[in-house]
């Protein structure tokens, strides 16, 4: 199913069991979407439809997050939101 990226959005707050911050960074374009914070560690979320795509600028902030180190998931759709909490989640386990 398509969902909107409205509803990706709206989706991955429902799911998630911690702070999700929209991210306005004025001054600089194509920053992630969201700030997610989930037991002590921080995600980057860029969140799109199936039918949407990154712009040049995203492509390349992602790539300067990448050189600090830093990832920026991008998440299509429901499906991904679970995979991308199932990914947290694990890695929160993991640190212990």
């Amino acid at each position: 199913m398509n969902y909107s990226e409205k509803q990706v959005e709206n989706y991955l707050k429902k799911r998630i069991d911690g702070l999700c911050f929209k991210w306005v960074s004025p001054g600089n374009d194509g920053v992630p979407d969201r700030i997610v914070i989930f037991k002590g560690a921080v995600y980057f979320v860029e969140l799109k439809n199936r039918t949407g795509r990154l712009s040049a600028v995203q492509i390349w902030r992602q790539k300067q997050f990448a050189k600090a180190g830093v990832k920026i998931w991008v998440l299509w759709d429901y499906e991904q939101v679970n995979e991308f909490i199932d990914e947290i989640t694990r890695l929160s386990a993991a640190r212990g």
